[in-house]
């Protein structure tokens, strides 16, 4: 998967949506370059950095074809979690679109997509 191959499926088929799904814990199957946003390692693990110019563009020129995709998980009673939460990527990411860009993927797309109120 490479952008310039999301971009040529995007432009010729006009029904082909993309999630974004930023794991703040990259699993062993994702390929880190495949994602939005650099990730920047320091002290006490890594964190997101800026956006990537090549996903910049892309979501900029399509913003009405990309939705968000975002798990939190909240412990049981015992404390414990499982997996990896995806909202720090994803609220990273939002933060350095044009409010109109990430305004429409945040709220529009899904209204339109799914329907809903």
């Amino acid at each position: 998967m490479t952008v310039g191959l999301l971009r040529q499926l995007i432009e010729a088929h006009p029904n082909l949506y993309l999630r974004l799904k930023i794991l703040d814990s990259p699993g062993p199957c994702q390929v880190v370059e495949n994602v939005p946003l650099e990730r920047v390692d320091g002290p006490g693990g890594g964190t997101w950095g800026a956006i990537r110019s090549e996903w910049y563009d892309l979501i900029v020129d399509h913003p009405d074809r990309f939705v968000l995709g975002g798990d939190e998980l909240f412990g049981t009673d015992s404390g414990a979690t499982t997996g990896a939460p995806t909202t720090r990527g994803t609220w990273s990411l939002l933060g350095q679109l044009p409010e109109a860009t990430a305004r429409t993927i945040a709220c529009e797309n899904p209204r339109r997509l799914y329907g809903l109120q």
